[in-house]
């Protein structure tokens, strides 16, 4: 059964029926509606809206469902829209990243935990899968025309060392190319994937040139200088449509893009992160952030939404489970064409540090499978380009 979503007031007008309609999380206690005129049954659903208290008790009588507030909580449940930068930073005072919103959730999720709070957090995921699929549908198709890849890679890769910078580099390109780029919104060569993209208006000059001004500042840990540098670099290089992305101050100048021509979208990128990492600080280079509490949820959709391919990068544990994640969607696909490209760098690592390809490739020929088709591993970031524009068609 389809259900119409309300996630705006305006969105009233005109309606004579709210049957099979779900409201989330809208103040409509200073709405001039007639609910008296608006018919509901026990399938309209509101969820931790605000009215009059006669209106409710009404629309309760009625049949209407009423979903609780959560009001106590640092965090909406029912949000519609997904998180940017500069609400998560909300309250930063400059030195201390606890002084941030997103810290004030993450202690909230490291308190004791209770059912209710299993079941708010439940709740916002949900929310929060339902908006990427929104901005799935609503923005991918016209600003990225070669769809969403996702960068995978480890946290602690420093600004400072060179796999930052080809990591930045590589998602510049991308960009530059028609792809979204998609990370898992943490620091190290996350930060570095969203980097790239954030700076696609502008030539790659100044990547290099962005990528020397973090270097000073590369440990996530001391979080002031840290949070400083990227703040300095968005001012700097922000297209105008973001200047106001992290917590750059709005009045300051910025830099115009590029002539170079860049696709509609160029500056967005997208991130994925949780608050089971909520230690790490906040990536601000990304445009858009789904930041979710349930680390289970967070990887599936990492990998759900990328089906223009996934980069791997140097990493751990975290990003051993985006490979085996992607693995199963691949292993598991009905249609060759489902087959997302798996592009791992550099070649070494992959092969000999974390000798992943192997097991891949017997994984494979025990079970008859070809996905392995679309698995190659790269020394050079421009024949990923490659790879990613124009992957095997016929695995």
């Amino acid at each position: 059964m389809n259900y119409a979503e309300i996630e705006a007031a305006d969105q009233l007008r005109g309606r004579t029926s709210l049957d099979r309609c779900v409201l989330q999380g809208l103040d409509l206690s200073a709405e001039a509606v007639d609910w008296a005129a608006v018919a509901v049954t026990r399938q309209t659903f509101f969820l931790g809206c605000r009215l009059r208290p006669e209106d409710e008790a009404g629309l309760r009588t009625r049949g209407a469902v009423f979903f609780p507030r959560f009001e106590e909580l640092p965090y909406d449940p029912y949000r519609a829209r997904l998180y940017d930068t500069a609400e998560l930073m909300a309250g930063y005072d400059g030195r201390l990243f606890e002084s941030a919103a997103d810290q004030k959730i993450y202690r909230a999720f490291k308190d004791e935990r209770t059912i209710v709070d299993a079941l708010s957090e439940a709740l916002h995921d949900q929310h929060m899968e339902d908006a990427l699929g929104d901005f799935e549908d609503r923005e991918v198709p016209d600003r990225f025309p070669r769809g969403v890849v996702g960068i995978m890679g480890g946290h602690a890769m420093h600004r400072g060392e060179a796999p930052y910078r080809e990591i930045a580099r590589l998602a510049h390109r991308l960009a530059r190319e028609g792809f979204l780029i998609l990370t898992g919104g943490g620091p190290g060569a996350m930060e570095a994937a969203n980097l790239g993209a954030f700076l696609a208006g502008h030539d790659e000059a100044v990547v290099a040139d962005a990528c020397s001004a973090l270097a000073p500042h590369a440990d996530y840990r001391d979080s002031a200088p840290y949070h400083a540098a990227a703040q300095e670099v968005i001012r700097r290089f922000a297209p105008v449509e973001a200047r106001d992305w992290g917590f750059a101050p709005a009045s300051s100048t910025v830099s115009a893009p590029s002539p170079a021509a860049a696709p509609r979208g160029a500056g967005w990128s997208l991130a994925i992160p949780t608050w089971v990492y909520g230690h790490e600080p906040t990536n601000l280079f990304a445009s858009h952030v789904t930041k979710m509490f349930q680390n289970s949820v967070r990887e599936a959709g990492l990998v759900r939404i990328a089906k223009a391919g996934l980069v791997f990068a140097e990493g751990k544990a975290g990003t051993l489970q985006e490979i085996f994640t992607d693995t199963v969607e691949n292993y598991y696909a009905e249609r060759p064409q489902d087959m997302r490209p798996m592009a791992f760098w550099p070649r070494l690592y992959w092969t000999e540090t974390v000798p992943v390809l192997e097991c891949l490739d017997r994984l494979a020929l025990a079970g008859g499978k070809r996905f392995v088709d679309r698995v190659r591993a790269f020394d050079a970031i421009d024949e990923i380009v490659d790879f990613l524009k124009s992957p095997p068609r016929r695995p």
